[in-house]
C-alpha cells in the first residue's frame, strides 16, 4: 500500500536516508514523492547538482565529468519515468524531465564548442 500523498518518511526512515546529507534534504523534500518517485527525485537532484558543478568547473576535465554525471542521471530518470508511465499512466514530472534533458543537451553542446 503506497504512503499517503506528501509523505516524507523516506527522508527520515527510508532505505537511502543515511546516504542523504543534511544540506540536500530540504531541497529533496520539496520534490514530489507521492507515487514512489523518491528515486526519480534523487536522480533529478543529482542532475541539477551536476549542472551546478559544470557552471563552476575550472577546467574541461571537470566540465566533462559534470556533463557525464548529469547525462547518466537523466538517462536513469528517463528509464524510471518510462516504467512508471507504463505501470501507472502519465507521470506528473514529464514536463520537468524534458526541460532537464534540454538543459543537459545545451550543456553538452557547450562542452563540444569549447
Amino acid at each position: 500500500m503506497p504512503a499517503p500523498k506528501g509523505n516524507k518518511n523516506a527522508l527520515k526512515h527510508g532505505l537511502y536516508a543515511r546516504h542523504i546529507s543534511m544540506d540536500v534534504r530540504p531541497e529533496l523534500a520539496r520534490m514530489p514523492v507521492d507515487s514512489g518517485q523518491m528515486e526519480i527525485a534523487a536522480l533529478r537532484l543529482t542532475a541539477l547538482r551536476a549542472m551546478d558543478l559544470y557552471a563552476s568547473a575550472a577546467d574541461l576535465h571537470d566540465k566533462a565529468i559534470a556533463v557525464d554525471i548529469a547525462v547518466r542521471a537523466l538517462k536513469a530518470v528517463v528509464n524510471l519515468v518510462a516504467k512508471e508511465k507504463f505501470l501507472v499512466g502519465e507521470s506528473p514530472i514529464l514536463k520537468d524531465l524534458w526541460e532537464a534533458i534540454a538543459e543537459a543537451n545545451r550543456l553538452d553542446k557547450l562542452d563540444e564548442d569549447i
